[in-house]
């Protein structure tokens, strides 16, 4: 068995372009890197807790052996259940279900720096608590309804005629686009008490701001997404002006603040400045992509992220 030791783990499918980009910047920067995707840890590769009075973890790859311990960070990137998404087979329902509860243990057998940590990002992905947060830190939010009751939705609807709607969590899809609620949606309301959904107030837009915070570092980009064909979502139209921007020394540090409220080191954070000049907060994605900002802009966010992760305890 050969025990070896890299700077940086990744967790991340094995064609994911963020990774290999920040791959590229670690390998420049004279650091070693190992790439692992959780959907291999049930063919060629394995996850192991060890455990008496202290705990450790090693990750197998092939024949090679990594003492998680022994990296300067880990990038938990975007990990995948090994499983993927369970279906109605109670056996598979068992066995995903295991799966998470392994792997949402792995942070606690290892003490290497986690970019982020995996309790913090599932955590830092409720809606609510973002909003929660983002108000108390002083950053104005649009008026929000979470919840599966029909009427509540109706009234809501009465005090905000233009309400759109959006899913709180992860869907199927990359995407699942933010959408106007309409009257035909009015019409088929009652089906919502079978799974809730998030509506809010529509926010009047002058242009939107993709914000990526790494570390200390903020690369906010303006987005003329006015001007395009998805106005409402403007990850549906990349055609229209992408630049740097440079946020009011105000709102960047709660943004910062905010991240470190919710415990992250990363994050990708939606904005809006309305017509009047106001700044809304609209969500923070803990493992959003950001490679589009950089590639439009050419924000150096790879290279942020590499530096960052070599950065160690």
């Amino acid at each position: 068995m050969q025990i070896s030791r890299c700077d940086v783990i990744i967790f991340a499918p094995m064609n994911d372009l963020h990774a290999h980009a920040v791959i590229t910047h670690l390998k420049h920067g004279g650091g070693t890197v190992a790439l692992a995707s959780l959907r291999h840890l049930i063919k060629n590769d394995a996850l192991s807790i060890h455990g008496n009075h202290a705990y450790t973890s090693t990750l197998r790859v092939g024949d090679t052996h990594l003492e998680l311990d022994r990296a300067k960070a880990i990038w938990w990137r975007r990990p995948e259940n090994p499983l993927g998404r369970p279906d109605g087979n109670p056996e598979t329902w068992f066995k995903h279900q295991e799966w998470q509860s392994f792997i949402f243990s792995l942070e606690a057998a290892c003490a290497s720096r986690w970019i982020n940590l995996p309790s913090k990002q599932w955590f830092a992905n409720r809606k609510a608590l973002q909003m929660a947060l983002a108000n108390k830190l002083g950053l104005r939010t649009p008026a929000t309804l979470m919840t599966n009751d029909a009427t509540q939705v109706r009234q809501f609807r009465e005090r905000f005629r233009r309400t759109i709607y959006k899913a709180m969590g992860e869907t199927a899809h990359e995407n699942t686009a933010t959408r106007f609620l309409s009257d035909e949606d009015m019409a088929r309301l009652d089906s919502l008490s079978n799974c809730p959904a998030i509506f809010q107030e529509f926010i009047d837009a002058r242009f939107d701001i993709r914000v990526t915070v790494v570390g200390n570092r903020v690369f906010a980009v303006r987005i003329d997404s006015q001007s395009g064909q998805s106005t409402l979502d403007w990850r549906f139209d990349h055609s229209v002006a992408f630049e740097l921007f440079e946020l009011e020394p105000s709102i960047e540090a709660s943004v910062l603040l905010l991240l470190r409220e919710l415990g992250l080191t990363y994050g990708a954070i939606d904005m809006r400045q309305t017509p009047e000049g106001e700044y809304v907060f609209l969500e923070v994605n803990p493992a959003g992509q950001y490679l589009f900002a950089e590639l439009l802009t050419g924000a150096p966010i790879s290279e942020a992220m590499a530096q960052e992760l070599l950065l160690g305890h």
